[in-house]
């Protein structure tokens, strides 16, 4: 009995199986669980050299990763992504360096130095300077491609997310529909533009309209309060009222607390889809895997340092809803 055969009777890639075995690569859970399933009915034990992780032979020199921001990005989900940067590297020994790039002229310390082993990096398009010290190091694109030039990229499926954030209303018999999200005047990463388009076509499909809000991307905190409001008034002013609601940017909880201060309780009524809101009562939240992205951008700049020369490849991580018990 050999890997081989647990891959064929999961119906998986040898190189799946290889990511459960050694913990050192994102699998959906529903896979991972089939694959234990076919171990244990082929009663298969993997040898110590097949537990060897991959990463424990890296080709790394400096053992040293830059993640680099190129927008001022403090949020929740930086946070959990660098958590899963961090363990992973953990595993080869590597350190994190962590800095901004958000001014065309800004140009971090450690690519001037130069003694580092790959770069991940999240954001708009870097400045022409900015790319040309970049080249000098394999790198990974996360949560967006701000280049569709140049690095690898380990994204989330952002339309799949508007998808199910359509599907979920339709199947609970939502019959108007409203999304909000930036307009396409604003620099807004285009990622929100991607669950938008999900969402819409989703519902376009059904032929059933669906009302569309935009607001353009403003700091500081108190422009987006006060978009929220214009975003909410013109809500209400939507005849019927919208039984369903996606929100495919990052005002979830201030459209959240909005409604609730004009007396709309949210998943009352009216549905809401949104990532990343904590507000109560919780609505339906999108896993958008923010970990796993952290510990598959190491995985995939691992990849590219073996393999230099191979073409610029996508890693897109499907999302799935959170849906709040009742």
């Amino acid at each position: 009995m050999n890997i081989k055969d647990v891959a064929k009777h999961a119906g998986v890639s040898t190189a799946t199986i290889s990511r459960v075995i050694n913990n050192n690569g994102i699998v959906q859970n529903a896979t991972r669980e089939k694959i234990l399933r076919s171990m244990e009915a082929l009663n298969y034990r993997p040898s110590v050299r097949q537990q060897l992780r991959a990463a424990d032979v890296a080709p790394i020199k400096y053992k040293k990763i830059a993640l680099l921001w190129t927008t001022g990005f403090t949020s929740e989900t930086a946070r959990v992504i660098t958590i899963g940067l961090s363990q992973e590297l953990k595993k080869i020994g590597a350190q994190l360096t962590v800095d901004y790039m958000t001014e065309p002229e800004d140009i971090p310390q450690c690519l001037v130095e130069g003694k580092l082993d790959g770069v991940i990096i999240h954001g708009n398009v870097p400045s022409q300077a900015q790319q040309k010290k970049l080249s000098n190091f394999p790198l990974t694109w996360i949560l967006q491609a701000g280049s569709a030039d140049f690095g690898d990229r380990v994204q989330p499926d952002h339309y799949y997310a508007g998808y199910l954030a359509a599907d979920y209303l339709l199947k609970n018999d939502c019959k108007q529909f409203c999304c909000v999200t930036y307009d396409g005047k604003s620099s807004m990463p285009m990622y929100w533009k991607s669950r938008s388009d999900g969402f819409r076509n989703h519902i376009s499909a059904q032929n059933v309209e669906c009302k569309l809000l935009t607001c353009p991307v403003q700091n500081p905190e108190m422009d987006r309060i006060s978009s929220t409001k214009k975003i909410v008034d013109d809500f209400l002013a939507i005849s019927p009222r919208p039984e369903g609601l996606f929100i495919a940017n990052d005002l979830g909880d201030l459209i959240h607390n909005e409604l609730l201060c004009r007396g709309i309780v949210p998943m009352k009524d009216v549905l809401i889809v949104a990532g990343n809101t904590k507000a109560h009562p919780k609505v339906v939240d999108i896993e958008f895997y923010s970990k796993e992205i952290g510990q598959y951008a190491v995985e995939s700049l691992i990849w590219r340092i073996k393999n230099p020369t191979m073409p610029l490849m996508t890693h897109s991580i499907q999302p799935k809803l959170i849906i709040p018990s009742v």
